[in-house]
């Protein structure tokens, strides 16, 4: 009677090892699959996150007249145009980075808004623009040059990829430019010298 409780005790001890390792298996397998499910959905994600945003930029590029080449072309050969847009986003720039990491984006919008309507950009639907884009305005009698809209594809496909970037990236990108060319700060070095 003592061999057969001792064999139950045996068997009992060993299922339960191997329960406990099939459950520590089976947790650990959960554990896996749902990491890579993750992976792949956050990759999917990710993809069609990108895509999004570049269909998004795109159409809001044709919807605006926002191209690219021209407006390069526009702002090289047009040194005023060029100067007061740089003057105007160095002071947007320089007002808003004192403040500590928060810019209400309402002020920031009235002043863009505010510079904007200063200046006659080289982008939208305009007359002026289209002009000066597609040799065409509404006050010619001549039809609307379709076939001319496929040249702006191109630049709208570029402007649709500078969208997709975000406003984080280009706004960074312009504070690094306005500081370039306002000389930036004094390296270290020449400030501790200046100190002795």
């Amino acid at each position: 009677m003592a061999n057969n409780i001792t064999d139950l005790a045996q068997r009992a001890e060993l299922n339960l090892r191997n329960t406990t390792e099939g459950v520590s298996g089976l947790h650990e397998a959960i554990a896996n699959n749902f990491d890579n499910s993750m992976e792949r959905a956050s990759g999917v994600y990710k993809r069609n996150a990108k895509g999004v945003a570049l269909l998004l930029g795109f159409a809001i590029a044709a919807a605006s007249n926002a191209d690219a080449f021209h407006m390069i072309g526009r702002l090289s050969k047009d040194s005023a145009l060029r100067e007061t847009i740089v003057q105007n986003a160095g002071q947007i720039v320089s007002q808003n980075r004192n403040q500590l990491n928060y810019v209400d984006i309402n002020t920031l919008r009235s002043q863009t808004d505010e510079a904007l309507n200063e200046i006659a950009l080289p982008i939208g639907w305009t007359d002026s623009n289209l002009e000066k884009q597609i040799f065409w305005s509404q006050k010619q009698q001549k039809n609307f040059p379709i076939w001319r809209i496929i040249t702006l594809i191109p630049g709208w496909f570029l402007s649709g990829i500078a969208i997709a970037m975000g406003a984080p990236f280009w706004f960074d990108l312009l504070g690094k430019v306005v500081n370039v060319r306002n000389a930036g700060k004094p390296p270290a070095s020449s400030a501790r010298n200046d100190e002795l």
